[in-house]
């Protein structure tokens, strides 16, 4: 591929025609296109969610859909994060301020928050595994924090049912061995 310029010249009474082979700049620029592409694509089929934020000012920069799926019917990019995360404020902003500064992840396994489903709904306990890394942000926007996040709630609840249900068992084993125990002493001893 090449570039040409024209310049006329009055002095000489011509056109200058200038060239120059700019295929490595244009293959350059198809390559980063297409990485750029490759990782949309990987970022928007990610199972868990991923929330990019703005380390300045906390203000969510991008949000993949399984992030939109936990924070379903709210505002998401370009809000702060106390905007659309109001009822885990001020711990997960406090959190992402020492993130920024130490340059240290932060995370949580299965951490339970009282959250609002969608804005101004009644708040419900819910479960979630998550962690904050610090990055450095295109240009000169300085760090941002990437958030990934992946709701545990059902999970949780799943396994408070198996205890409960285990606990039962036991409960109903301990009673049949009770009974057959009386029952062995009865046949044993009769009255």
């Amino acid at each position: 591929t090449f570039s040409q310029s024209l310049y006329f010249v009055p002095e000489a009474g011509r056109v200058r025609v200038y060239g120059r082979d700019i295929s490595a700049r244009r293959q350059a620029e198809r390559q980063v296109k297409e990485q750029g592409e490759l990782l949309e694509t990987v970022v928007n089929h990610l199972l868990g969610g991923a929330a990019l934020v703005r380390g300045s000012d906390l203000i969510i920069l991008l949000a993949n859909p399984a992030y939109r799926v936990i924070a379903s019917g709210r505002e998401i990019v370009g809000r702060p994060l106390f905007e659309v995360w109001p009822e885990t404020q001020p711990m997960v902003a406090d959190l992402c301020r020492q993130v920024l500064s130490t340059g240290e992840p932060c995370t949580a396994v299965d951490q339970a928050f009282s959250v609002s489903r969608t804005t101004g709904a009644h708040l419900e306990p819910a479960y979630f595994s998550w962690a904050l890394h610090r990055v450095r942000l295109p240009g000169d926007q300085g760090w941002g924090i990437l958030s990934t996040v992946w709701e545990t709630t059902q999970r949780r609840r799943t396994e408070q049912e198996l205890r409960v249900a285990n606990e039962r068992l036991r409960e109903a084993d301990q009673r049949k061995n009770e009974f057959l125990a009386m029952l062995s002493h009865e046949l044993r001893n009769p009255l």
